[in-house]
């Protein structure tokens, strides 16, 4: 009890998040096959293995409903908590990579490696994921580097926090306040690309809406 009274607390390391630019020369240097995933899940903060689980039944109406994972090759239509299920929005951005994903998809699950069997989220680190890096010459980072950047890119967008916790299939909106939000430091200035990226309907804004995204100097795009 002694020992462990003095030992100095851990202090834990949350996972970086993609500056925009970054992102854009990550994705320009994908393998064109593999960029519309990456996309997806940098646009809904879906997970590998909730990709790998997506199939063509769970793209219902303008949702997409999370309800089944694929972890090792092993289906589990029970996710890590009761919040992971979730229904997400399809916004038009989303819409053209689903579309994709879908036309060449010849079985029940949505995303496919090239070889036409189930997602592999191992297969795709290793390759198309590591291979943009080296292509774009930049520092690794890990896939679910996605996950946390949809989360910045939305508190960037000033999205409703109880929205976001919703989006990301948490039970409270500890995580958004405590972790995601010390990601939006630096952002701000990069509020209109991303705005442009998701598009006005993720903020459930209608086409012909009127917004105004600032930075932190006060100019708007």
């Amino acid at each position: 009890m002694y020992i462990k009274k003095h030992v100095p607390k851990r202090i834990k390391k949350h996972p970086k998040v993609f500056r925009f630019d970054e992102w854009m020369k990550i994705i320009n240097n994908f393998d064109p096959y593999y960029r519309p995933i990456a996309e997806v899940m940098v646009m809904t903060g879906m997970i590998g293995s909730e990709i790998a689980g997506l199939r063509k039944e769970d793209i219902q109406g303008d949702k997409i409903v999370i309800q089944n994972s694929i972890v090792r090759k092993k289906e589990k239509p029970n996710l890590k908590t009761d919040y992971r299920a979730r229904r997400l929005p399809i916004t038009d951005a989303l819409k053209k990579r689903l579309n994709i994903a879908m036309s060449r998809s010849k079985g029940k699950y949505l995303f496919t490696m090239e070889s036409g069997r189930i997602f592999d989220v191992d297969s795709f680190r290793k390759n198309p994921w590591t291979s943009a890096f080296k292509k774009a010459k930049l520092q690794y980072k890990v896939p679910y580097t996605m996950r946390h950047t949809f989360a910045a890119w939305a508190l960037t967008l000033r999205i409703d926090p109880n929205r976001l916790v919703n989006l990301m299939g948490h039970g409270s909106k500890e995580m958004v306040y405590e972790v995601y939000g010390n990601y939006v430091e630096g952002l701000e200035t990069e509020a209109g690309k991303i705005f442009g990226y998701f598009g006005k309907d993720f903020l459930g804004l209608r086409e012909n809406s009127s917004v105004t995204i600032t930075n932190s100097y006060g100019e708007s795009w």
